[in-house]
């Protein structure tokens, strides 16, 4: 079974996964996520969150730098860095 994923940010985990589980009609991206849930569970799999809160560090030329979670663009860099980690790991992602 392949591993796949999906990244991305949230201020509310809680309506977001409850949006994932019971989505709207209107709502293609729920939609398409329950469809994967509920097929990767059917065949066995398992589902796990991994968040991120707080002290983040990234590297660059200076050494670590601590970065603000508050700010958007910053969370916005760690999204995108993690989807090109994920793609070079081979990870299916399943962000569209």
């Amino acid at each position: 079974m392949p591993l796949s994923r999906r990244v991305g940010e949230t201020d509310n985990l809680r309506r977001r996964l409850q949006h994932y589980r019971t989505p709207g009609p209107s709502q293609r991206t729920n939609i398409r996520m329950n469809s994967e849930f509920l097929d990767h569970l059917a065949t066995g799999g398992t589902i796990e969150v991994a968040i991120v809160i707080d002290n983040v560090d990234i590297v660059a030329d200076n050494g670590p730098i601590s970065v603000d979670l508050a700010n958007k663009a910053v969370r916005r860099l760690l999204v995108h860095a993690a989807l090109v980690d994920e793609a070079a790991a081979c990870v299916q992602l399943l962000n569209r």
